[in-house]
């Protein structure tokens, strides 16, 4: 019936043609009140000319994410897939999907128009607070930085397009993740405990050198992006155990890395599979007592010397994955943001 009706539709039309139906519903897509209905006869469209979309599971607000979650979890037909996208970038529905664990970036395929994409990688790296590496060198150097928590987000945020490109903090992203750092989650469900931070680290000349935008959801700090300044040494290194400290010290029980990289690795972090992932995730999302903030900027070194003198005696542990697992796990995200971004780039004509 219907569906027949728009397949007709489209063969009948050039896909260029199609592309401007799309490029047309931009503004629609996020605007009140009948964005909901222009997301999904947008989905429908993208369905049709894209097998990238075609064989991912799309998402939107009013669906039953916490069994949609599970399944992902669980179903074999998901266990190599990373992806979900969406038209949606409702702030409510952002922090009910990382309540189930999706960590979301965004696309822009073929420049057209913008997609969240929600992902829960087969392998997800985790910092278990008292196993990060903290190096004399790191102690000694962190003696004239500062941290502060949500003290310039978008500094943070310029900074981190400042070293990696635009990447998937296009403006529909920006706008959310602002949004949620100044008004914090307003969604129905009382036990979802959920806030986007900035994290800023600072010289003794009061200048932002490194910084990280993540997000916390009960008892779990999640990490999206970050930033050291070109020509710092160790600022970044420094940011990061620095911040382990002040999770740590404030109450977090796990911080989420996302996806598998070889630095992360480096300091101390593990690899858990999908479903060990959720399972940890969800014993402690609904956590009450960790709470990110700083009233005043706290001493890097401070920070970094109290988390030293709380770990426990280090023993050898055997390396929990593969080097060929992680090196894969690396280019994940990078190859699978050009392959959506070119999906319809050969179609334009």
């Amino acid at each position: 019936g219907e569906w027949c009706t728009r397949l007709h539709w489209a063969m009948s039309m050039r896909l260029g043609d199609i592309f401007k139906q799309l490029l047309g519903k931009q503004e629609a897509l996020h605007r009140y009140p009948d964005r909901k209905m222009h997301q999904l006869e947008a989905a429908r469209i993208m369905n049709l000319v894209s097998k990238w979309h075609q064989s991912r599971e799309y998402l939107h607000p009013g669906m039953n994410l916490a069994d949609f979650a599970k399944r992902f979890c669980s179903d074999k037909k998901y266990s190599e897939v990373a992806y979900c996208w969406s038209f949606s970038f409702d702030p409510t529905f952002f922090a009910h999907l990382c309540y189930e664990g999706f960590l979301s970036i965004c696309s822009y395929p073929s420049q057209i128009v913008y997609t969240l994409m929600p992902w829960i990688d087969p392998e997800r790296c985790v910092m278990d607070l008292d196993s990060i590496h903290i190096s004399k060198k790191v102690l000694k150097r962190s003696n004239k930085y500062s941290l502060t928590v949500n003290k310039s987000f978008q500094q943070v945020i310029d900074g981190c397009i400042a070293q990696h490109g635009e990447s998937w903090l296009h403006l529909p992203m920006r706008a959310l993740l602002k949004s949620l750092n100044s008004s914090g989650y307003s969604g129905e469900k009382k036990n979802v405990r959920f806030a986007v931070h900035s994290i800023e680290l600072w010289d003794d000349k009061k200048l932002l050198v490194a910084g990280d935008i993540g997000y916390t959801v009960g008892g779990c700090y999640t990490s999206m992006t970050g930033f050291r300044k070109e020509g710092t040494v160790s600022a970044g290194t420094i940011q990061l155990v620095a911040t382990c400290g002040l999770l740590k010290e404030v109450g977090f029980q796990m911080w989420d890395l996302g996806m598998v990289m070889k630095y992360k690795k480096d300091l101390g972090a593990t690899v858990l599979k999908r479903q060990e992932f959720i399972k940890r995730f969800h014993v402690i999302r609904d956590e009450t007592k960790a709470f990110l903030k700083t009233p005043q900027a706290i001493s890097a070194r401070r920070l970094i010397k109290s988390l030293k003198d709380s770990k426990p005696p280090t023993t050898k542990t055997s390396a929990n994955t593969s080097n060929s697992s992680a090196a894969g796990a690396q280019t994940r995200q990078t190859r699978t943001l050009e392959e959506v971004e070119s999906v319809t780039r050969d179609k334009k004509s």
